[in-house]
C-alpha cells in the first residue's frame, strides 16, 4: 500500500533559527557575577558558579550535564572533553582508546561519581 504522505512537501525549517530566545552576553555575565558572589546561600555560590559557566562555556543542556559522571570526561587531540550519551554510545560502554577518548592512560578505575552534585 502507497503512503498517502509521500507527495506532501515538507516545509524548509532554517536549522539556525530558533523561536525559543536565548540569554544575551550581558545577561549571561549578569547571571554569573550572581551566582559567584551574591547567591543568598554562601556555600553553594561556587557550585552554582560552575554549574552555569559549564552550561554556557560548553553549550550543554542541563540534562546533559547533570547526567555526566567523572567517567565521562575524556580526552581528544589534546583537549579535556565531556563524552555525552547522544553521541551514541551507551553509557557503560568504554570509549574508544583508538579515538583517544576515555580514561587517562594510568587512571585507576573508580566508582562511577556524578560529576554535578547538587545536594551535600
Amino acid at each position: 500500500m502507497k503512503n498517502p504522505f509521500d507527495a506532501v512537501q515538507r516545509p524548509y525549517i532554517d536549522p539556525d533559527y530558533s523561536p525559543t530566545p536565548g540569554y544575551t552576553e550581558v545577561e549571561w555575565a549578569r547571571l554569573l557575577v550572581t551566582a559567584r558572589d551574591h547567591h543568598r546561600i554562601g556555600p553553594y555560590r561556587k557550585r552554582a558558579y560552575a554549574l552555569l559557566l559549564m552550561l554556557y562555556t560548553c553549550c550543554l543542556r542541563v540534562d546533559s550535564l547533570l547526567s555526566a559522571r567523572v567517567e565521562d570526561l575524556g580526552y581528544d587531540k589534546g583537549h579535556r572533553v565531556l563524552l555525552l550519551e547522544n553521541e551514541g554510545r551507551r553509557p557503560e560502554e568504554e570509549a574508544d582508546p583508538a579515538r583517544g577518548l576515555g580514561r587517562p592512560a594510568g587512571l585507576p578505575r573508580r566508582p562511577r561519581r556524578w560529576l554535578a552534585v547538587l545536594h551535600r
